[in-house]
């Protein structure tokens, strides 16, 4: 013990006394594994936690894409769906849908705007939570008359009730109907990944005949299921994709190129972050696998250096088995504390990358000891096996040559060179590779953050009305109760504007219609394939937003649904569909109306675009007066940003019309944050590690190609001593060198463009910076080469060679 514990006193020794290489060495564990550890604890609190949910690995999520679309997205389904999933599939026992709504909530102390959700009888029984008091809704939830039950979140029972355990069997008002509170659910409960605080305050009852029929053709509900079967869920798909053939077949007007599709919960909760988190766990890995190679190098590098210290203490008695110990003491300790200084930077990167998130995906974060360790050996490991190279190769040689020549013959020779060649080669390969993949990343958050958005999101203020049709049973009555909302808000003095319309940010995931223009397509509207993002507007909706005319005209209050049908379309639609000719009285008809011809009077730019992967969607605006759904955008124009809260919204929303149930009232800058996290995360994240890997690939590069040249400084002397030119010298060296290191440039990059695959749904319009990247990434790979080139055969060739002979 006495031994181990002198070991460790001389390890310290070596480390304090050589505080520049340890500092480096310090570093480089510190940043590897402090950045691959957080990245690895993200990954396995994403997907490798078990949900929250007793049966979590037998739920499934039903939802629906439409084929139509190259990257069709998995959203909600209409009813004659979910119906005949539940009356023709058998994999699925019990088998419920939900469907968000927002809602005016009036309990016995206060009236207030909720969001909820409307669940069948069997959600709660398939997700097995149990209610904090009372009961879930369940299938044997009593219906006596009109009376329904709902069950509140933990949240509101504290906001609305003060807690009281006398809230059940208690009487609320949920949009004008009369619900019994049948129980509360416990603190922290989420709803299918639903954040608890932001997400759902109520869950309420709905059956089947609830539903009005006009909403069943609509795409509001997800299914959720619990799978009674072993089937997989790749052949549980084809018999959905099979029940979703024979409803295209019944219904071919909303069902057209619609599909049932199945995903299990896991995949679901995890679909808006699973590619960002992929990504980043690559550049980790990547990351990780650099460290530990820079490590390698400097370990190595280092006992040649001792090599004369080793050969002394082998001569004096010294074991094999004693140095090995001594060494793998030193880098122990040296991974422990890059490893301590790695958990702490790991620990404010989490919450940094925490603090990025407008809510949490995914549960809190903890530091994964078990992901530490492990990479803490593999590190050690690997530089370990590094270290004990030149000891192996010493045992072949005297003590005499050792001294003689400082272990110089060992790396100096043609084996020795051959070796360098290779560790430049594979360094500068695994960096540029690395670079460019990073850079790619950088530029498509770059040309994200810049595609054009005409619209002044910081000046605008948006919230979406709820038109129940219990208070407004047609377009004309939700018309007018709108023009009489906006007419309230104009009058604030802090607005400057106001309209109300749909689609004030467009997603073609979330919806889009099937069009024909009137001297082309002679084919069933559904066959055309012709795809256009559909919305209505007041007269000054599309001025508000900001949105400027290009052509023709835009919307007027004359045009009503009285008069001959008009539509103004976005460039992005007059470009796709009428290339090369103006499409101004030009007629279209959508398919949610088959008699609806409508004249393009207009043409306006594009507007928002907030999916993570930005496309300009090509958009039809026709005149709300034509038909109003149940919900619409109120925008208003403020006359500077920030002029208006939510606060001001609510109390100037009372004054006009207190029973006026909304939801997501807010600037439109925050919006957009809330619908870009992902991508926003991302390229945050890409910054930071950018900046990493730029500062460990140069150091990288520069240490191989150094080490590679420095051992063979005794060769420079001598052929200095011999009549060579410290010019010839040093432009030998560098044309050396710059021969590997182009091949590891063009491996690299090769590389590089080989796995882009891997990234390619990240990337967004990189076209144009794909050269740029190519020479950023050449540039920093040949100065780090240049730069380990040069100055030890500078330091060579401006030496007195007899004196370095000497003392070597």
């Amino acid at each position: 013990m006495n031994a181990f514990w002198e070991d460790c006193l001389q390890a310290l020794h070596r480390i304090r006394r050589n505080q520049v290489l340890t500092v480096f060495k310090l570093g480089l564990v510190a940043v590897g594994l402090g950045s691959s550890v957080t990245v690895f604890s993200i990954y396995n609190a994403v997907f490798m936690r078990p949900v929250p949910y007793p049966n979590g690995d037998r739920i499934v999520v039903l939802g629906q894409t439409d084929d139509s679309r190259g990257d069709a997205v998995f959203t909600s389904m209409n009813f004659y769906s979910y119906e005949a999933v539940k009356t023709q599939g058998s994999d699925f026992n019990p088998l419920g849908y939900f469907t968000y709504f927002d809602a005016s909530f009036q309990s016995r102390y206060r009236l207030d705007n909720l969001y909820g959700i409307a669940v069948s009888p069997e959600v709660f029984e398939i997700l097995g939570v149990k209610a904090h008091l009372g009961n879930t809704v369940n299938r044997h939830s009593s219906r006596q008359g009109a009376e329904r039950v709902v069950v509140i979140g933990f949240p509101l029972w504290q906001s609305h009730f003060a807690g009281d355990p006398g809230v059940i069997e208690e009487s609320v008002r949920i949009n004008d109907l009369t619900y019994r509170v049948c129980g509360v659910m416990p603190a922290g409960f989420r709803f299918v990944g639903e954040d608890p605080i932001d997400g759902p305050q109520f869950w309420a009852l709905q059956l089947p005949e609830d539903i009005p029929q006009e909403n069943k053709k609509s795409r509001y509900f997800m299914g959720v299921g619990l799978l009674n079967s072993q089937r997989s869920l790749d052949s549980i798909q084809i018999d959905l994709s099979n029940i979703g053939a024979g409803l295209r077949e019944q219904y071919p007007r909303f069902m057209a190129r619609k599909d049932i599709k199945v995903r299990g919960l896991k995949e679901y909760l995890t679909g808006d972050i699973r590619l960002q988190v992929n990504v980043l766990m690559g550049v980790a890995l990547l990351l990780l696998a650099i460290t530990t190679a820079n490590l390698s190098q400097l370990c190595l590098a280092q006992n040649y250096i001792r090599m004369r210290d080793y050969a002394i203490r082998q001569a004096l008695g010294a074991r094999s088995g004693h140095l090995f110990r001594m060494l793998m003491i030193e880098h122990t300790l040296l991974c422990l504390l890059g490893a301590g200084l790695g958990a702490l930077g790991g620990t404010i990167l989490k919450r940094k990358i925490l603090e990025l998130l407008p809510f949490r995906p995914f549960e809190m974060v903890d530091m994964d000891t078990r992901v530490l360790i492990f990479f803490m050996l593999v590190v050690a490991g690997v530089s370990l096996i590094s270290t004990w190279v030149p000891l192996i190769q010493m045992r072949r040689l005297s003590l005499e040559s050792v001294l003689r020549e400082g272990g110089m013959r060992m790396v100096g020779d043609a084996w020795g060179k051959r070796i360098g060649k290779a560790l430049i080669v594979a360094e500068i390969a695994l960096c540029s590779g690395l670079l460019s993949h990073c850079g790619w990343l950088l530029a498509s958050g770059i040309q994200r953050s810049r595609v054009p958005n005409p619209v002044e999101a910081e000046q605008l203020f948006c919230v979406n009305i709820n038109l129940r049709e219990d208070r407004y049973p047609d377009s004309a009555s939700r018309v007018r109760f709108m023009d009489r909302l906006v007419t309230g808000f104009r009058l604030l003095p802090e607005v400057e504007s106001a309209a109300y319309g749909s689609q004030a940010i467009t997603q073609l995931g979330g919806g889009g219609s099937y069009f024909m223009i009137d001297d082309r397509d002679e084919i069933d509207i559904t066959q055309s394939g012709k795809l256009m993002s559909r919305g209505f507007a007041s007269p000054d909706y599309l001025k508000t937003l900001g949105l400027q005319l290009m052509s023709g005209r835009m919307l007027l209050p004359e045009d009503t649904a009285d008069k001959p049908m008009v539509a103004v379309i976005s460039q992005t639609a007059a470009r796709k569909y009428w290339p090369g000719e103006s499409p101004i009285g030009r007629r279209i008809r959508v398919n949610h109306r088959t008699d609806d011809w409508s004249e393009i009077v207009g043409i306006v730019e594009d507007t928002i675009s907030a999916d993570p992967q930005p496309k300009q969607v090509p958009m039809v605006w026709k005149p709300a007066s034509y038909a109003l759904m149940n919900s619409a955008t109120m925008i208003l124009r403020l006359r500077r940003p920030g002029g208006f809260s939510v606060d001001r919204f609510k109390q100037a929303l009372a004054d006009i019309d207190p029973e006026t149930a909304y939801w997501d009232p807010g600037m439109m800058d925050d919006l957009l944050t809330s619908r870009l996290w992902p991508i926003r995360l991302l390229s945050h994240l890409l910054q930071i590690f950018v900046g990493i890997v730029l500062l460990i690939s140069f150091g990288g590069i520069f240490s191989a190609v150094y080490f590679s040249v420095a051992q063979r400084m005794a060769e420079f002397s001598l052929r200095i001593a011999l009549g060579a030119t410290s010019y010839r010298v040093k432009w030998g060296v560098l044309a050396e060198n710059l021969l590997p290191g182009a091949v590891g440039l063009g491996l690299g990059l090769l590389l590089a463009a080989a796995t882009q695959t891997l990234i390619r749904d990240m990337l967004f319009q990189i076209g144009d910076w794909t050269g740029w990247i190519i020479l950023s990434v050449s540039l920093i790979a040949m100065a780090a080469t240049i730069a380990g080139s040069i100055i030890p055969a500078f330091r060579a060739a401006h030496s007195d060679p007899l004196k370095y002979l000497r003392e070597s």
